[in-house]
């Protein structure tokens, strides 16, 4: 990854629950909320996420992105957009499948190169899958956490859970 890929890495983790209302996006889509009509029921949160971060930046004296050019600029947006999209849990067993087929590929290429080589086998972990792996990982990481932390964190989730089905009666 070079400074522009480890740049967006960071934003994205910083912003991918940013503005969070403390609900899920399935309460979201069963009460028709604002948000999820915006977003056609599809990562609502995820996507109000990484538009707000993007809608900020535009901001007076907010533009982080200033400080690279326009193709980086550009690549900057995608991966943080879909780092942020792929902490949307309900893509989760989708996201650990096609990332142990890449790495069975990958796997595969590493012990016989020539006939990766020979079939026209190219498949790399891409940068993009990576950076969107290692933050998903991330975002669901708290019960690996020094039990201190977890416990800390366990009464945040479970506060908005039970406030949230308070809202759902």
């Amino acid at each position: 990854l070079d400074a522009p890929d480890l740049f967006a890495a960071l934003v994205a983790a910083a912003a991918h629950d940013y503005k969070h209302d403390g609900v899920n996006n399935a309460f979201h889509i069963n009460t028709s909320s604002d948000l999820a009509l915006r977003y056609n029921d599809i990562s609502v949160l995820e996507s109000m996420h990484a538009a707000e971060l993007f809608f900020m930046c535009k901001e007076e004296g907010k533009n982080i992105f200033s400080v690279l050019d326009a193709g980086q600029k550009k690549e900057a947006r995608r991966i943080i957009t879909a780092s942020i999209l792929g902490t949307d849990m309900t893509k989760h067993f989708n996201h650990i499948a096609d990332f142990e087929s890449r790495l069975a590929a990958e796997r595969a290429i590493a012990e016989n190169p020539e006939a990766a080589a020979q079939s026209g086998a190219e498949q790399r972990l891409e940068k993009e899958i990576m950076i969107e792996m290692a933050l998903h990982c991330a975002d669901i990481s708290n019960p690996v956490k020094d039990l201190s932390v977890y416990k800390k964190w366990v009464i945040v989730v479970m506060t908005e859970f039970y406030e949230q089905g308070d809202k759902e009666r």
